[in-house]
């Protein structure tokens, strides 16, 4: 079983961009896109991914959003200041 992994790698910080990775036919893949909101990765944008199963093709995606407007939202309805803090930070 091998323990190797691939990361999508980007090479902006507030615009969008997409990373595509083939999946070989003959392989398993366990796939962990990240997260819309809340990342720890240290990148604040949404994160998502999307599987061609014609293709056999996992595209990575990271798409900016009104970040101040989400954060005034959470401390709107009175949740944790910390989770309008992480989606700045990123962790």
């Amino acid at each position: 079983m091998a323990s190797d992994y691939l990361r999508p790698q980007y090479n902006t910080v507030g615009q969008g961009e997409a990373t595509e990775f083939p999946l070989k036919d003959s392989m398993r893949y366990m796939v962990n896109p990240g997260s819309v909101g809340q990342p720890r990765d240290g990148d604040w944008r949404a994160a998502f991914a999307m599987f061609d199963s014609t293709d056999r093709v996992v595209t990575f995606c990271r798409v900016p959003y009104n970040l101040k407007q989400a954060q005034e939202r959470i401390l709107t309805a009175n949740l944790p200041q910390r989770l309008a803090t992480r989606l700045a930070a990123g962790r």
